[in-house]
């Protein structure tokens, strides 16, 4: 892979920093929800490819981006290898990124709703009493 231009890494950043609102990113594959550690490939809006590494449902870091002409980098620029979307962004990136899957209760629950169990590989509901709610609904 080529090093990027400068006119490549404005282009990667301004197609990372659009994903907002209606422009959504859609995970291919696992999501970080459900895949506790390892690269999570999202497709974006206009064809782009980006590879994030997912830390225990947090996201980590740019691993590659993949324009739709097939040009792919290993990001170089720190800007790039440690961006991670805004606070609130992170909605469009989908609930991979803002959300773990309760191993309990089988909801979709912000990550700072979570308590990590069982050494980093399970995740569950903080408030136990909602958890208990939401098993109770189930038929």
């Amino acid at each position: 892979m080529a090093a990027m231009t400068a006119a490549e890494y404005d282009e990667a950043l301004a197609v990372l920093e659009g994903v907002r609102g209606e422009h959504r990113a859609t995970p291919v594959g696992e999501e970080m929800s459900e895949r506790f550690f390892g690269p999570v490939v999202f497709m974006l809006p206009g064809g782009w490819r980006v590879t994030a590494q997912n830390d225990y449902g947090e996201w980590e870091g740019v691993l590659e981006i993949s324009a739709p002409d097939g040009r792919r980098w290993t990001p170089g620029h720190p800007d790039l290898c440690d961006w991670e979307p805004a606070p609130e962004n992170r909605v469009a990136w989908g609930r991979a990124v803002c959300a773990m899957h309760c191993a309990r209760c089988g909801r979709h629950r912000p990550i700072t709703d979570m308590v990590v169990i069982k050494s980093r590989t399970r995740y569950e509901c903080r408030d136990k009493s909602a958890c208990d709610a939401a098993l109770r609904r189930e038929p």
